[in-house]
């Protein structure tokens, strides 16, 4: 017992930060227990992370050989296993880079989700929590890039996923050209090459309802609630978000998301966000709207109007934060006009 206090002490005397901001305000006041894992990694120059079930720790390189010392002088069961930090994918908004298909699944009658291999598994790509990537591809003579957010999180390695749907030519008589992207995406065959750059985007969610907003109204915003509205393939940003924030152990930020879509045959991820909500239920909750109903259906009927907004999303307040995402005649005709008469700053509207 004496020899793994002294460990602990000697973690407690050099360590930078506990989950929770400090070891004292973090909770932890006792030494791990024996049996821990510690897994310990060096992503910063003379630096090294120390990371078990109990807390997190960031010391000098210098102290980690004297620590192991006293833990194998003693016997003490205390693993240790380093790791090299994750190989990052992407290089930069101006470098492409190719991926290659691995695997097309239709989803629905109009998108498909794509997986793209990265060269192993040891690379994860690199798109902060928020951000997205851009895909270029040569179609007809043209140079065409597009922004895609992953539903992947960026700690899945060796793959990426993209949900895309796929606008078809004379499906919309207000674009009967459809999506160039899209359909050139719909004639890939497994093994075909893509190119990627990025990451790219204006809002990186740091974790814990912190955000930080880059650009020319550059801000920091912190939320214990958020509201996400979206329509469509708006979906993907908010997925990506809502798994990162469900899937942290510290993070308490409360969600309520308003999925909108033509009918309930287009609602994406269905099952993924149920599944989401029945794991979560104190901390996500989610309500659809469709415009042509099924029959029995429990949900609301039309655009996104303002007693719909009242009733399912949280209300406005310093740390109330609304992410929107979706077609641009639905945030400027429904949301952004809806939340201002609910009395939502614009400085907490956040749109990808």
């Amino acid at each position: 017992m004496e020899l793994r206090t002294q460990l602990w002490s000697g973690l407690r005397r050099h360590c930078s930060f506990g989950r929770g901001g400090g070891l004292e305000r973090s909770g932890i006041a006792r030494a791990p227990s024996v049996d821990s894992i510690i897994t310990v990694c060096f992503p910063l120059q003379g630096m090294a992370v120390f990371d078990s079930k109990d807390a997190l720790w960031i010391i000098p390189v210098s102290v980690v050989a004297g620590i192991a010392a006293i833990a194998l002088a003693g016997g003490l069961v205390v693993k240790l296993v380093f790791k090299k930090s994750d190989k990052v994918f992407l290089q930069g908004q101006n470098i492409k880079l190719p991926m290659r298909l691995v695997d097309k699944q239709v989803i629905t009658h109009d998108t498909t989700l794509y997986t793209f291999g990265l060269p192993s598994t040891e690379y994860v790509l690199g798109v902060p929590a928020g951000n997205c990537v851009q895909l270029h591809a040569r179609i007809d003579g043209e140079d065409v890039r597009r922004p895609y957010t992953p539903v992947t999180l960026d700690d899945f390695k060796g793959y990426v996923k993209f949900l895309i749907k796929a606008y078809r030519k004379n499906v919309n008589p207000n674009f009967p050209a459809g999506g160039k992207m899209t359909q050139y995406l719909e004639t890939l065959d497994v093994g075909d090459a893509m190119e990627v750059s990025g990451p790219f985007g204006l809002i990186h969610y740091c974790g814990d309802g912190l955000f930080e907003v880059k650009g020319g109204s550059a801000r920091k915003l912190s939320a214990t609630n958020i509201n996400m509205i979206c329509g469509g393939t708006g979906l993907t940003p908010m997925y990506q978000l809502l798994k990162y924030i469900l899937n942290s152990s510290s993070d308490r930020t409360k969600i309520a998301m308003i999925f909108a879509n033509q009918a309930e045959k287009d609602i994406l991820l269905r099952d993924e966000l149920e599944q989401l909500r029945d794991q979560n239920s104190a901390q996500f909750r989610i309500w659809y709207t469709v415009e042509s109903p099924p029959q029995h259906w429990t949900y609301d009927v039309g655009y996104v109007d303002q007693k719909m907004l009242e009733e399912h999303c949280y209300p406005a307040s310093n740390t109330t934060v609304n992410l929107l995402c979706g077609p641009a005649s639905m945030l400027k005709n429904a949301c952004l006009p809806n939340l201002a008469a609910l009395g939502h700053s614009k400085e907490n509207i956040l749109t990808f």
